[in-house]
């Protein structure tokens, strides 16, 4: 008969295993226990979570946009610049070989045509669609103008990160133990040691959301 004891390796493991290894460090019961700690976190999120992931989302989707957009023009300024060295005949002829082949795995049209794309030119009144020169320094402005909310937006998140860091509660088992009579005493249900980890974060963020409507009833009264 295997006594080997039952492995777990997700959140649906009972309160019980899941507080012997978060608060005490006995991990005989558990394995990937990082994995789980990350799915725990991610179960108690709730609201929080989601708009945690879509403030890093719009951060990443404006950083990409705007290093794009320097990329292609400084790619179209060299191009420029180095076609200007041929003229003057500044470059010797094997390097004006070379170059000649690099420039031609992507046109000058093609990377325009990928600028415009970025579709800066919605700001401008009389943006100039055929010429790149002009173009990339009408919208220079407006690549600056998103470079200081891309500024705003980091020290957004780092205050939020300090606060968060705070803030936080130190998370052994007096803080589970009052987390059930919280829970099971607003919500009428029976959280305990037995019930699953999953069931605890469920319970614990419809706590929370019920805490924040209570706040809002409250204020409307005052």
């Amino acid at each position: 008969m295997d006594n080997t004891p039952q492995k777990y390796n997700s959140i649906d493991m009972p309160m019980s295993v899941f507080m012997n290894a978060y608060c005490d460090g006995d991990l005989s019961q558990v394995e990937n226990f990082d994995d789980i700690k990350l799915e725990y976190q991610i179960a108690l999120g709730g609201k929080a979570l989601d708009v945690q992931l879509a403030d890093s989302l719009e951060y990443q989707k404006l950083n990409l946009k705007v290093q794009l957009a320097k990329a292609l023009i400084a790619s179209l300024d060299l191009r420029r610049y180095v076609r200007q060295l041929i003229a003057d005949n500044a470059i010797d002829a094997k390097s004006v070989e070379h170059i000649t082949k690099a420039f031609e795995l992507k046109s000058d049209e093609q990377i325009f045509t990928e600028l415009k794309a970025l579709r800066y030119h919605i700001m401008l009144p009389n943006a100039n669609m055929n010429d790149s020169k002009v173009y990339s320094e009408q919208i220079n402005g407006w690549i600056m103008n998103d470079m200081v909310t891309l500024s705003e937006l980091a020290n957004e998140q780092k205050n939020k990160k300090k606060k968060e860091e705070g803030a936080q509660v130190i998370q052994d088992r007096n803080y589970f133990t009052d987390r059930f009579i919280a829970i099971n005493g607003a919500l009428h249900l029976n959280i305990n040691e037995t019930s699953s980890v999953r069931m605890f974060c469920r319970a614990a963020v419809q706590y929370i959301n019920y805490c924040e409507r209570q706040a809002a009833l409250n204020a409307e009264q005052k």
